[in-house]
């Protein structure tokens, strides 16, 4: 029952977090990049517990379970990398960058933790991949802010 409770709670929190980072008005750098460490800290930490939580009352075993956390952790790490890098201020790059160093440390003691009962080849797979997922993620918010851009010129070029 508890595990249920804990799994809704996250769900409801999680939530919250996307609605709020996501639709609101652009933040300036240092509100956007505090949004991004939490996606690779907090968000990652109770999200995998759930994921974990889920699993088990559904039974899954083994490969399913690693990959599954996996890709959790990698759409966290994903979604830090575009949120750092939606901003109102010319800071993106430098955001990407304070992330990628600073966020580096928390990213991995997490993720030690989460995946310590898992084999150890999910730990080094989550490090290698840090750098190159959160640089897709600043790369897709870049791009389509600069899509957005250009239609909204071409609109208003129009009338």
């Amino acid at each position: 029952m508890i595990g249920l409770l804990y799994i809704a709670a996250t769900v409801l929190i999680i939530r919250a977090y996307c609605i709020h980072s996501f639709t609101r008005p652009v933040p300036h750098s240092p509100a956007a990049l505090g949004l991004a460490f939490a996606a690779i800290t907090f968000i990652l930490l109770i999200g995998c517990g759930a994921l974990y939580r889920v699993l088990d009352l559904l039974d899954f075993t083994g490969l399913t379970v690693h990959f599954t956390a996996l890709a959790f952790t990698l759409a966290c790490v994903f979604g830090g990398g575009y949120l750092s890098a939606r901003t109102s201020e010319d800071t993106q790059s430098m955001n990407i960058k304070i992330l990628a160093v600073v966020g580096f440390l928390p990213y991995m003691a997490i993720t030690a933790i989460l995946y310590s009962g898992d084999p150890s080849w999910l730990n080094y797979l989550a490090a290698a991949l840090y750098i190159p997922v959160l640089a897709c993620g600043y790369f897709t918010f870049t791009r389509t802010a600069k899509d957005d851009a250009t239609q909204h010129i071409e609109k208003s070029s129009e009338i």
